[in-house]
């Protein structure tokens, strides 16, 4: 037995194939995720650390990177904006860091546009305090501008994949009712 296809199966066969397609390779499957730090969560490190390394398993944008290390006091030590090394985001830190409990807030957008973020926490040992006669970490240029950790726009973070996805079914579909019915209107002629 023969297959006849109809013009509107011809057009939409495509357009379900490229759903199939984008439905296999579905972005949650293969989303960037951070994989460790340095300083690692809970660990206590010298008050000489000279810098945050967030690790993370695919590339993601310098561009749109936003690193916040507070320290106990509630100053910020960033030394510049982060910087991308491989699939590393590092933060200059501006030091001596000051004894006590300290917290990195980060915000990445992923290669694929997705947004990653979070906060991790280390310590500085209290026996390596702050020399006196150094001085004072000073609030750099990158700490002095607030930065939004939560906001994000539907273009970078992949969300308008849905709506694409509907809008082309939509569409194949229409065309392929007005493609059946020109076939109808044709053959009754």
């Amino acid at each position: 037995m023969r297959v006849r296809w109809t013009p509107a199966g011809r057009l939409l066969l495509p357009v379900l194939l490229l759903l199939v397609l984008l439905g296999a390779a579905s972005p949650a499957s293969a989303h960037t995720r951070l994989t460790g730090s340095s300083p690692s969560t809970g660990a206590e490190v010298p008050a000489a650390t000279t810098e945050v390394v967030l690790s993370f398993t695919g590339t993601v944008r310098e561009a749109f990177s936003a690193v916040v290390v507070t320290g106990p006091d509630g100053t910020e030590a960033a030394g510049g904006p982060p910087v991308l090394r491989d699939t590393d985001i590092v933060q200059e830190l501006e030091g001596p860091l000051a004894a006590g409990a300290w917290t990195v807030a980060y915000r990445v957008v992923a290669g694929d546009g997705h947004p990653i973020s979070g906060t991790l926490d280390f310590a500085v040992a209290a026996g390596t305090a702050v020399d006196p006669a150094a001085p004072a970490p000073s609030p750099s240029p990158a700490a002095a501008v607030p930065v939004d950790l939560d906001g994000a726009t539907g273009e970078e973070d992949g969300s308008l994949l849905l709506p694409t996805s509907v809008a082309l079914l939509v569409t194949a579909g229409a065309a392929a009712l007005v493609l059946r019915r020109r076939a109808a209107r044709s053959g009754r002629a």
